[in-house]
């Protein structure tokens, strides 16, 4: 188990948008992860300083999660849509 949430290293969080509260621990502060390399704004500087973005890094995949909680880094994926 991570130190700080209630999931195994291994399990996933799937949400079809974006929570208002995170399903781990059920704190109010979960942010965008925001791929690739940003040009920084005094926008962007101010919502990560709001914990509104997260930088994810520069290495996208197809894999990757859309957000994360800020107080316990739980990741947090975007269920996509299956066709019938």
């Amino acid at each position: 188990m991570s130190d700080k949430t209630n999931l195994k290293d291994d399990e996933k969080i799937f949400r079809d948008r974006k929570p208002r509260t995170c399903p781990s621990c059920n704190g109010k502060n979960v942010a965008v992860i925001l791929w690739g390399l940003p040009y920084m704004t005094a926008e962007l500087s101010k919502a990560v300083e709001e914990n509104k973005i997260i930088f994810g890094g520069c290495c996208v995949s197809e894999n990757d999660h859309t957000w994360e909680c800020a107080d316990c880094y739980v990741k947090i994926w975007r269920q996509s849509c299956k066709l019938l």
